[in-house]
């Protein structure tokens, strides 16, 4: 009897330790709401946050910040308070009821766990911070906040769904605010000049923001623009005349003068407390978008440069090997494969379109050559001809510069002499539920020639509908270079624990047939932390679908994971340190120089503090 109780002792102790550590282990500060997340320069701003593990933090870790944050420490962090969409407020009614307009109070947020005050110069440039949260149990997530010149104004605590309480707006304005409540839409109304342009454009920002398209769980706004009903027909309602959807951006211009309405609302008609979004309201409209970035990555819409300069970049880092020796199945195909030639110092020479748009062929060009032309008019056709030997092995990458799908679609193909198609950046493959087959247009297209011999290269938009003199294209052919195109690493902060191991995963993107290993090495590690290599389990990856040529659009990937290990006695860090993480190439038993892949935030936890203020100076967190 007495062992079992012994043994019944020893479990208790066991899963109080276990929850202890738990508890311990899982009280990283967190973010979950942050109210505003802009300002307008010349003013103090208060930002008030909600979210987890808030009760001990102690500092606030600004990315490459220039102004002072600082914790107010009149509000000291506490459970108490739950953080919004957390608990059910019902509305107040009273005061500021009107039955005439429908006011009323919207639902209140509960009190804010922490609050921190910055001061923004009138001369500050605009800028965009990511702010963190510092305590014992590591750091947080970033979240964003904006310098801005513009106004920045908040939405009222009461209900404005209808023409009559619209919330007026200036022109230029970014309005922050919240659909607190399903089905819950807010209208702002704005007053407009005959001949005006307006760029409209917001964000997403809380709980499980989304962008892009989805049906499953998460917060997405969407707008639309109304004017007042001016006739018999239309009556009191309001008339749409625009929507921003996916994304949420919107140009407009006004022949008329007068009011107009802007509505915001969740896109299945979500609503919760922490589902916040910014509206931003400018006279600019050809002013770059704030919130939605113009696209500078191949994941974009065609909008990465392609500077002259391009081949000597992509040899940047890579371990050159003069003549690597063909692979077996291609000798045996009897395809064998060329050699790479280190690029010269030289520039990508540039070809200016000079034809008329009649669909001529513009001119013969050498490989490389980076071809600079418009698609000026519907049914305009450029042709470019060149040559190519058997077993050449080329790159076509497509920039527009101006406008953008779904304007301007550019449709690159590349013809043999009798008209055939040889490649083509219009990627066939099936998605959905398995039996649906999208097209897809790609940036960039990889082929190697089966036959030597004459080629021209086609360029126009996808349809022959469309033409204008900002369907603008810099299309350029060059060889291939085998290389790592990015080291994608998964999380942006590393929480590490004493006597436990952190997994780090990356993916290496290997481009126009890399096929050497890559080394890894991570330095300043805080003390007691090493880092070793590790084998990642592959994911399953289901029921392939079909898909037609992805060779010439897609690369390899392979996965990557090293562990960091903490040591039981190593000393918690009082603030997050930069850890780097940086690559080596190997390639035919030659290593390339180390080059930076990614700087990540790391601390080593230690034990809950019995008590600690706030730090009222808490600015930190330039990267080296």
């Amino acid at each position: 009897m007495k062992t079992h109780i012994s043994q019944l002792q020893t479990h208790i102790l066991q899963l109080l330790a276990f929850l202890l550590l738990a508890n311990w282990v899982s009280a990283e500060p967190s973010i979950s709401s942050m109210v505003p997340r802009a300002a307008q320069r010349g003013t103090t701003a208060t930002l008030e946050i909600w979210g987890g593990g808030l009760e001990h933090v102690h500092s606030v870790w600004v990315e490459g910040t220039d102004l002072d944050f600082r914790i107010v420490p009149d509000v000291p962090g506490t459970d108490a308070a739950e953080p919004p969409g957390g608990q059910d407020v019902q509305p107040d009614t009273e005061p500021g009821g009107n039955e005439e307009t429908g006011d009323q109070k919207k639902t209140e947020k509960p009190k804010p766990q922490l609050k921190i005050e910055v001061g923004i110069p009138a001369g500050h440039g605009p800028k965009t911070y990511g702010i963190r949260l510092v305590s014992h149990a590591g750091v947080s997530a970033s979240a964003e906040f904006r310098v801005t010149g513009e106004p920045c104004v908040l939405e009222t605590d009461t209900t404005h769904n209808l023409a009559a309480n619209a919330q007026l707006l200036d022109v230029p304005s970014i309005i922050q605010g919240t659909v607190g409540e399903e089905g819950e839409r807010d209208l702002y109304a704005i007053d407009v000049e005959a001949g005006q342009e307006l760029l409209i454009e917001g964000l997403t920002i809380g709980h499980g923001a989304i962008s892009g398209f989805s049906l499953t769980a998460g917060f997405r706004m969407v707008f639309a623009l109304y004017r007042q009903g001016e006739n018999w027909f239309e009556g009191k309602r309001i008339v749409r005349l625009g929507e921003g959807n996916s994304p949420p951006r919107l140009r407009y211009h006004f022949e008329e003068g007068g009011r107009y309405y802007i509505a915001v609302w969740g896109f299945l008609g979500e609503g919760k407390q922490d589902m916040h979004y910014m509206l931003r309201i400018t006279d600019q409209p050809s002013a770059p978008g704030m919130f939605i970035p113009e696209y500078v990555t191949w994941g974009g819409e065609f909008q990465r440069n392609l500077p002259v300069s391009r081949l000597r970049d992509l040899w940047n880092g890579i371990v050159y090997v003069a003549a690597p020796p063909p692979q077996e199945d291609e000798e045996e195909k009897g395809e064998p494969r060329k050699g790479w030639e280190m690029p010269t110092d030289e520039d990508i020479p540039i070809l200016l379109e000079s034809s008329p748009d009649t669909g001529t062929l513009v001119a013969s060009v050498q490989i490389p050559t980076l071809m600079e032309g418009t698609i000026g008019s519907p049914g305009d056709v450029d042709e470019y001809a060149f040559s190519a030997a058997k077993g050449d092995r080329i790159a076509v990458e497509i920039q527009a510069p101006k406008a953008r799908p779904a304007y301007f679609n550019p449709y690159i193909r590349v013809l043999a002499d009798d008209d055939s198609e040889v490649c083509s950046n219009l990627y066939k493959k099936v998605e959905g539920d398995g039996d649906d087959w999208v097209r897809y247009l790609q940036k960039r297209i990889i082929y190697t020639f089966r036959l030597g011999g004459q080629y021209r290269l086609q360029v126009r938009d996808v349809t022959f509908r469309e033409g204008a003199d900002d369907f603008v294209y810099r299309v350029l052919l060059r060889p291939q270079v085998p290389h790592i195109s990015s080291i994608a690493v998964e999380g942006d902060r590393l929480n590490l624990h004493r006597d436990r191991a952190t997994k780090i995963k990356m993916t290496v993107h290997q481009e126009e047939g890399f096929k050497g290993d890559v080394a890894f090495i991570v330095e300043n590690l805080p003390e007691g932390v090493i880092a070793l290599p590790a084998a990642d389990v592959e994911p399953d990856k289901g029921v392939p679908f079909p898909t037609v040529h992805p060779e010439w659009y897609e690369g390899k990937k392979r996965e990557v994971a090293l562990q960091l290990l903490v040591a039981p006695d190593a000393p918690p860090t009082d603030r997050p340190r930069w850890i780097e993480i940086k690559a080596r190439q190997i390639a035919h038993g030659r290593v390339g120089e180390p080059y930076s892949v990614r700087k990540i935030l790391a601390t080593v936890t230690g034990p809950a503090p019995a008590k600690q203020d706030p730090v009222v100076d808490a600015t930190e967190g330039k990267a080296p």
